[in-house]
């Protein structure tokens, strides 16, 4: 887990301010509850409860492979 955390990490601080000027933010969700974001300005993993559940928000949902099983774009 440490290590794919490590690449959304990379992924993020490298995609996040190259997009800037075209998304807002930029985020990756994962299954083991970790969410890396690039979003300046905005503390939004600070406004999250301790026990929030990732998984269980609908933008995830909504892109999990059990409920999108032909990996169209959400």
């Amino acid at each position: 887990m440490q290590h794919r955390i490590i690449q959304a990490f990379d992924i993020i601080s490298t995609y996040g301010p190259a997009w800037y000027s075209r998304f807002t933010n930029l985020y990756m969700a994962m299954s083991e509850e970790v969410s890396v974001d690039f979003w300046p300005g905005v503390p939004w993993s600070f406004s999250l409860e301790a026990d929030e559940k990732v998984t269980e928000g609908k933008w995830f949902y909504a892109a999990d492979l059990v409920n999108n099983p032909k990996r169209k774009t959400v």
